[in-house]
């Protein structure tokens, strides 16, 4: 599986960032909160959805971006700072809009796949731009080392859509 859990891959963890990578802190915190918007939208879209096949594909993607979050925020401190804190006024909001629309929209589960495909491209141009614009080597080794992944589940939410248009 293209976003396969990380539990063995010493890559991204292997050196956490240190004082150098401070400039790149807010970009890591930006990806964090994308991520972590990602990860709850999809166990939000989890619970609402008739499919299991989607039920199942939004778990295993709110389990990858969990784990991309668990791991950009160990490089945050690493580096000295603060990872951002979990709750976002944008993610509520976000919610509220989809559970809107799913509840008027004739086909629930193409409306949240549609919603996650939004959220998919967003991180995605997050990460590339982060990856452009990194200014420690360690912190865009890291950031390298996710952008498959990241690629990977975007790539699958797009397919899921256009299965399900």
């Amino acid at each position: 599986m293209a976003d396969e859990p990380a539990k063995h891959d010493t890559t991204a963890r292997a050196a956490p960032a240190g004082g150098a990578a401070r400039d790149d802190v807010p970009t890591l915190n930006e990806l964090i909160l994308v991520a972590r918007e990602g990860a709850e939208f999809y166990l939000g879209a989890a619970a609402k959805v008739q499919s299991t096949r989607l039920r199942d594909l939004f778990h295993e993607m709110a389990a990858a971006r969990a784990r991309l979050v668990d791991d950009l925020r160990l490089h945050v401190a690493a580096a000295g700072a603060q990872p951002p804190d979990p709750t976002s006024f944008g993610l509520n909001l976000r919610k509220l809009y989809v559970d809107l629309l799913a509840r008027t929209a004739d086909d629930t589960d193409r409306s949240y796949v549609a919603q996650l495909e939004e959220i998919e491209d967003g991180l995605l141009q997050a990460f590339e731009d982060a990856v452009a614009e990194a200014r420690a080597p360690e912190i865009r080794k890291v950031l390298e080392h996710h952008l498959p992944r990241v690629r990977a589940g975007h790539d699958r939410v797009r397919a899921m859509k256009q299965a399900l248009h």
